[in-house]
């Protein structure tokens, strides 16, 4: 657990705003000791392999979405105050207050402008503050925020990731770098065994936007089987439990529609019969992860989707198990060995 915990940690420290990956350079050097190729494609993603070395062999894709939630800069005023918009699924009621990373000709730190409450009104008391009230305080005069900033920058939540107690882990973009560890996790895993398929893991690029990573590299690679890694409800106050699985009971295994049931349901006899936590999520239609874009292609893929459960997704603390985690390697690998007798 410590050794996928740090790869954890080390993800978190990456900023990925979806559509602007460059940043996550870093991870494809760091793959290269652990699969056999490693490519950033044109979109962003990121595909690492480990091939059996036998002619037509099966392959099989692990797919987790690398970019993260963030903001877009729209102007700067007269006062060299940075106005934005949402650019990937942001909880604007968590903002006011924040502190974000402005990527600029350079990175620049801010805080989200919120009115002190002794400044408001009883009605400003009593409503949300609008998202055209917010605006970003870098510190510096007008003249270097605009030598600085440009219309369109990307900007991430900005805070440190954080150990809590009983494994849990706090902190930004956790959606979905808990799934990109475990699939690192599990190519350090595989490293040195032999195998019978080629195993693909690709750590994709806007997912927040449609998942338009995952469809470019699944029509590179053409897998004869996928399964997908993402992050998804955990029970916390206020949320109803019907709409949530449970922090620290184990993976979530997605059935839909959308999914292959067959393979659904080996992952379940699999989670049973090597006694890996497991929870069951039902979904009546999309699943709204890369699976949906997924199935569909090269004349329709057989997916599974493994979700961890994590609390108060899309705000800079969102909180997931490392048990959790565990478990989905563990599932994975169980997968793995079943198919490639490792």
């Amino acid at each position: 657990m410590q050794r996928m915990k740090d790869i954890l940690l080390n993800l978190c420290k990456i900023s990925a705003v979806s559509g602007d990956e460059r940043y996550a350079r870093p991870v494809v050097e760091s793959l290269k000791e652990v699969a056999d190729g490693v490519k950033q494609l044109s979109g962003g993603s990121i595909v690492a392999y480990k091939k059996c070395g036998q002619p037509g062999a099966k392959r099989i894709m692990l797919d987790a979405h690398l970019d993260q939630i963030g903001l877009m800069v729209k102007s700067i005023d007269e006062r060299g105050f940075v106005h934005f918009f949402n650019h990937a699924g942001v909880d604007f009621k968590i903002l006011p207050g924040a502190e974000v990373k402005i990527f600029g000709k350079k990175e620049i730190l801010g805080v989200i402008s919120a009115k002190p409450p002794h400044l408001l009104t009883a009605e400003e008391r009593e409503k949300p503050i609008k998202t055209e009230n917010m605006t970003i305080d870098t510190g510096l005069p007008v003249e270097k925020v605009k030598e600085l900033v440009q219309v369109g920058d990307k900007i991430a939540l900005n805070c440190n990731t954080a150990l809590l107690l009983n494994h849990c882990v706090t902190g930004r973009s956790l959606d979905n770098r808990a799934g990109c560890a475990v699939l690192v996790s599990v190519l350090e895993k595989i490293k040195n065994q032999p195998l019978n398929v080629d195993v693909y893991v690709v750590l994709s690029a806007g997912e927040e936007f449609g998942g338009f990573g995952a469809v470019a590299a699944t029509q590179e690679i053409r897998p004869d089987v996928a399964v997908v890694l993402d992050v998804s409800h955990a029970d916390m106050p206020s949320a109803r439990s019907e709409d949530c699985g449970e922090l620290g009971k184990g993976v979530m295994i997605g059935i839909s529609p959308v999914l292959d049931r067959a393979l659904c349901d080996e992952m379940i006899s699999l989670a049973e019969a090597r006694r890996i936590p497991y929870q069951r999520e039902a979904m009546g239609s999309a699943t709204y992860t890369n699976s949906d874009g997924i199935v569909p292609l090269c004349g329709g893929i057989p997916t599974a989707l493994l979700s961890i459960p994590q609390r108060y997704m899309h705000t800079p603390q969102e909180v997931i198990s490392m048990e959790d985690m565990v478990s989905v390697r563990d599932l994975l690998l169980a997968y793995l060995m079943k198919e490639v007798n490792l």
